[in-house]
């Protein structure tokens, strides 16, 4: 992710829960998990490209942060032995205070943002970087593939050749 303004990126909402799953606020990034945040103390609101990965075990509620493959921030007892409600929204770029809507102007992501992917376990720090050097295979919760994705407002789509 590359970002120039607050605030986040992405969101995932439930009928009855709004914060099922976030990352929120590029300026002190953090983690929800069904309501309940854990801060980064990660500012990836510079204008430069970060590698960021957020992991969380519900087995034992630990959680992590990492940029470009360095832990930044991690604890234990996030929603420990809970799961993800299925079913629901996942949104990139917008906050949502609904299921698929209630959308507010000023929690709009402004920057880039590429190769997002999602895993239905915690990725090992080895893993994470196997990530972001783009040696690991597709993520089995939601893996970035542009064909599948719903374009709304004003966002846009660039292609980089590598």
């Amino acid at each position: 992710m590359k970002t120039v303004l607050v605030p986040l990126s992405p969101t995932y909402a439930v009928s009855g829960n709004d914060n099922e799953f976030n990352m929120f606020d590029t300026s002190d990034l953090d983690i929800t998990i069904k309501g309940e945040p854990r801060e980064a103390e990660l500012n990836v609101n510079d204008g430069t490209w970060h590698h960021v990965c957020a992991t969380w075990s519900s087995s034992d509620g630990s959680w992590a942060f990492y940029d470009n493959g360095v832990r930044t921030a991690g604890g234990t007892g996030l929603k420990q032995g809970t799961t993800i409600t299925a079913g629901g929204s996942l949104v990139l770029g917008q906050e949502q205070d609904a299921v698929g809507g209630g959308y507010d102007p000023t929690q709009s992501f402004v920057g880039n943002l590429a190769d997002f992917n999602m895993w239905s376990r915690a990725l090992s720090p080895t893993e994470i970087v196997d990530v972001q050097n783009g040696l690991q295979g597709n993520a089995d919760v939601f893996s970035w593939d542009l064909t599948h994705v719903d374009i709304r407002g004003d966002a846009r789509i660039n292609c980089i050749v590598k």
